[in-house]
């Protein structure tokens, strides 16, 4: 008997991600290599679709993938990942807490600035004498948050086109 088999696009429209997040959740490990047809197709089984479904879920939350793969081993160990989760999610939420609050003071650094361009007259033979009259702190990132860059899988995650997120998800 054959089992009902899908191949990559219609995994992908069933989980509501691209056929590029698939190969790319492939390739980082929260899903298995799938079974090839003799033509070699990918040939996928419905648990992919509840698996794929799980990840966007868990990247929702803020995980990263090497932290969803480690949810996916503890799992496959017996053992109930949720304690492994959550201790995930807090420390996130601790990540989230403390960037709102350099976003904070971003902004208001940025509503004082805007008030003394509002106020200070050109500034010939000058870039910008406001940004230049800024204390050094600010231009070492102190007080005020520089964009994040981090690793490869969070400028993926941001809207890279094999991340998954973005338009798909």
């Amino acid at each position: 008997m054959k089992r009902n088999l899908m191949r990559i696009g219609e995994l992908a429209a069933r989980a509501g991600v691209s056929p590029d997040a698939i190969r790319y959740y492939e390739r980082e490990g929260v899903l298995p290599p799938p079974r090839r047809s003799s033509s070699g197709y990918r040939q996928y089984d419905s648990g992919a679709v509840e698996r794929v479904r799980f990840i966007r879920k868990a990247k929702a939350l803020g995980l990263r993938l090497s932290e969803v793969r480690e949810v996916f081993e503890i799992a496959s160990g017996g053992r109930a990942p949720c304690t492994h989760v959550r201790t995930l999610l807090e420390g996130h939420l601790r990540d989230v807490e403390a960037r709102m609050r350099e976003l904070r003071s971003l902004r208001t650094t940025l509503r004082r600035t805007l008030e003394q361009l509002d106020q200070a007259p050109p500034s010939a033979g000058r870039t910008c004498a406001v940004i230049e009259a800024l204390p050094e702190d600010r231009e070492r990132g102190r007080g005020a948050p520089r964009p994040q860059t981090g690793g490869d899988e969070t400028l993926r995650s941001r809207g890279g086109r094999d991340s998954g997120q973005g338009r798909d998800g």
